[in-house]
């Protein structure tokens, strides 16, 4: 459910962020391919934070990437 709002939003954010084609073109092949290596790699990383660290330590993986996210959000995207 929560990637059915990601999705869109990510690429209307790139959208906004890189308004020549060239530079978009760019920008949607690099998140489409982070997007793949994500799914690939996630399962392998998940099952080893689990063994490591237990289930609970899937919940923190989120907080790192978040605050990465929005750093690159405000320092990328220009006010509407």
């Amino acid at each position: 459910v929560g990637s059915a709002m990601l999705v869109p939003c990510s690429l209307a954010l790139l959208n906004r962020a890189f308004p020549e084609p060239a530079a978009r073109a760019s920008a949607i092949s690099l998140w489409m391919g982070c997007g793949g290596i994500a799914m690939a790699s996630g399962p392998l990383i998940g099952g080893l934070l689990i063994h490591l660290f237990g289930w609970r330590s899937l919940f923190f993986v989120n907080l790192p990437l978040g605050l990465a996210g929005i750093r690159l959000g405000r320092s990328v995207v220009r006010a509407a």
